[in-house]
């Protein structure tokens, strides 16, 4: 019987993402991943995109050691799609599922 230690990957995605929207704001928090991948968690990456899917520049945030950021200056009214990675020492995972969110709105 050998036992090999596995090399650490990327992590899972994160869980159970949420956005509240306010006065051209959206506040987005999540859970940690299940798996971090044998590596600890450095940050998390938030985006806002547009309803085409495109990043939307200067809509986005990065944190780490927080579950949740607030992302400023969009438009009341407007729908956007949030999607939220973790990063370990190996790089980013895959962007959790995107919700949509329309700025003004409250979606949990």
């Amino acid at each position: 019987f050998t036992c090999e230690a596995l090399a650490p990957t990327e992590p899972g995605v994160p869980e159970d993402v949420t956005a509240k929207s306010e006065n051209g704001q959206l506040s987005v928090a999540w859970n940690p991943p299940a798996d971090d991948g044998g590596s600890p968690i450095t940050a998390y990456e938030v985006e806002v995109r547009d309803s085409a899917g495109d990043p939307i520049v200067g809509a986005e945030c990065t944190t780490t050691t927080t579950l949740y950021c607030t992302v400023d200056g969009l438009t009341d009214g407007t729908a956007y799609r949030v999607v939220v990675r973790a990063i370990n020492g190996v790089g980013p995972g895959s962007w959790a599922a995107e919700i949509v969110v329309t700025a003004g709105e409250v979606r949990e």
